[in-house]
């Protein structure tokens, strides 16, 4: 899986367990509020397209985790839709049609081959990465996604349990952080089922993701 988020958008920061996750912020035009409002529209317009695609969908990173309850900064959406990669092109094609334009040339082509298309919202300038889904993984936790609310827009997003092995397998900073959040918040996950598909993944790419996640979890068991 590849694109989540986009390496450089969020400074890295040491996870750790905040117990109070702040709210969205909102105030005057040009404010943080004034930024959300236009994420909110390029995510109504992205979530319409893809209803209308009927593959299975969801929106994924920072946005998701924010619609599961925790107060977190990102602008841009990173979303994921389970269609090959063989059609890279016919997609960006519709993507066109409802107000997303490249942000590489060639994006079609980059697509094929790294299975993520580098869009951008032509009438707010939001940044998406839309990942094409080839993992079975992926594809059960799109097909399983839960409706959730993002500010006023209603969005497709994964379950907890999927949504923390997105995060493992990407395991920056940032996501590791997101994992510990979301597991004080005390979300229904079921940490078998994490540590069996990090266990895949790992014997994919000989990584060790089953070991950062049993290491998180020790700091969480250990945190009074």
């Amino acid at each position: 899986m590849r694109g989540r988020e986009g390496p450089g958008r969020q400074k890295a920061k040491r996870p750790g367990v905040r117990r109070r996750a702040p709210a969205l912020a909102s105030g005057r035009p040009g404010s943080r509020r004034a930024k959300c409002s236009a994420t909110e529209e390029a995510l109504a317009a992205l979530t319409s397209f893809l209803s209308r695609c009927g593959a299975p969908a969801s929106i994924i990173g920072g946005i998701a985790v924010i619609a599961w309850g925790f107060g977190r900064s990102t602008l841009d959406i990173d979303a994921a839709v389970a269609v090959p990669g063989s059609e890279a092109g016919a997609l960006l094609a519709g993507l066109k049609s409802a107000g997303f334009v490249p942000r590489i040339p060639r994006a079609a082509a980059f697509a094929r081959e790294n299975y993520v298309l580098l869009l951008r919202h032509k009438r707010t300038g939001v940044d998406v990465d839309l990942s094409l889904a080839q993992l079975e993984f992926e594809r059960v936790a799109l097909r399983n996604a839960e409706i959730r609310r993002f500010g006023a827009v209603r969005i497709p997003v994964p379950r907890p349990t999927d949504l923390v092995v997105y995060k493992m397998i990407a395991a920056r900073p940032r996501d590791l952080q997101d994992v510990e959040e979301l597991l004080a918040r005390g979300l229904a996950v079921d940490e078998q089922r994490v540590e069996s598909l990090l266990r895949d993944f790992d014997s994919l790419l000989d990584l060790d993701r089953v070991g950062e996640w049993r290491r998180l979890l020790e700091r969480l068991r250990a945190d009074p």
